[in-house]
């Protein structure tokens, strides 16, 4: 491996490149590591944050509920309401399915990274004094984009039973967990049911992985080399990532909103209202509330999402110490 501190200051340096051939085994070795850091990463961030990601979710989707469903007045009357309607468990309903989705979304969105950012790296100078070429800012966005988009491809299914069980609203529930949800949605769709919302995902995922993991991976190479080690730098890194988090929250969440939508769209618990067309949707919801419609839930949304990110990339680059892995 390279030797931690070198060319660390060098803005867009790849960052886990090795000095060694690239002989299967050891690029087999060095996914498994990668694999691992990136899965443990997102896992702990996701249990923290599920109680705030359940109330996002209810709030996004809350104008598609059956007739009869009272709704919430913003986030606070949404958490009092669940506590009282539900139980305390319930502000982590989906969470199981959200771990088993981001188990591999992250792992292989980390891993994929690694790839991506090594074929962003062809036809670029070798630094005078070694090391990996220097990704600009740009191929670092790209590396993310196809990242997050090629993660989506493999788990989305799993992504829009979460998002199911999560917005399953009231003390009755619809589906009694993931493999039954999987099945209903199957049995009333057809097996391309799993992927309803699909298009809409790929076009908010890639630019909010762009700006998120892309933005990050550049920007922290902009830090100060010295104190890097200790809690400061460590900070330092968290802020680089709650903002690359913030901008693609902010600039995809009408996308995101569209998406969950879609998702839930004629679902168990939710009415029929755009017929599988991603125009109709967007049409209706800028009908019934204009452009705020699609930024319901974005403040609590921003508030809760953009710490968890950075969180995550700040946790995958200690897991990646760890496993003995180049952040």
């Amino acid at each position: 491996l390279i030797q931690a501190g070198s060319a660390r200051s060098v803005p867009g340096i790849l960052p886990h490149a090795r000095t060694e051939s690239w002989a299967p085994a050891a690029m087999a070795d060095s996914a498994a590591r990668s694999l691992f850091a990136g899965a443990a990463a997102s896992v702990t961030v996701r249990t923290l944050e599920a109680p705030l990601e359940r109330v996002k979710i209810l709030l996004q989707n809350q104008i598609s509920a059956e007739v009869g469903h009272r709704r919430y007045n913003g986030a606070l009357d949404a958490m009092i309401r669940i506590q009282r309607e539900e139980g305390f468990r319930a502000f982590w309903r989906g969470n199981l399915t959200n771990c088993a989705r981001v188990l591999p979304s992250s792992a292989l969105r980390f891993t994929f990274m690694d790839q991506f950012q090594a074929l962003a790296a062809t036809g670029l100078p070798t630094p005078s004094g070694g090391g990996p070429p220097v990704l600009p800012l740009h191929r670092q966005m790209l590396s993310g984009a196809l990242s997050g988009a090629l993660t989506l491809s493999v788990v989305y299914p799993l992504d829009l039973t979460r998002t199911k069980l999560t917005a399953d609203m009231g003390g009755e529930r619809h589906f009694s967990g993931i493999v039954d949800c999987i099945r209903q949605t199957t049995r009333k769709h057809g097996w391309l049911g799993n992927y309803r919302g699909f298009v809409v995902s790929v076009a908010e995922i890639a630019p909010y992985t762009a700006l998120s993991l892309g933005g990050y991976e550049y920007f922290k190479r902009l830090l100060p080399v010295e104190g890097e080690e200790d809690w400061l730098g460590w900070a330092r890194k968290a802020g680089v990532g709650w903002a690359s988090g913030l901008t693609g929250s902010l600039v995809c969440y009408p996308l995101d909103t569209v998406k969950r939508q879609m998702m839930l769209d004629g679902s168990r618990g939710f009415q029929s209202r755009y017929d599988g067309s991603v125009r109709a949707c967007v049409r209706l919801l800028y009908r019934e509330g204009g452009l705020a419609t699609f930024y319901r839930g974005c403040l609590f949304n921003a508030l809760k999402s953009a710490p968890a990110t950075g969180l995550t990339l700040v946790m995958n680059d200690i897991f990646r110490d760890f496993v003995g892995l180049r952040r």
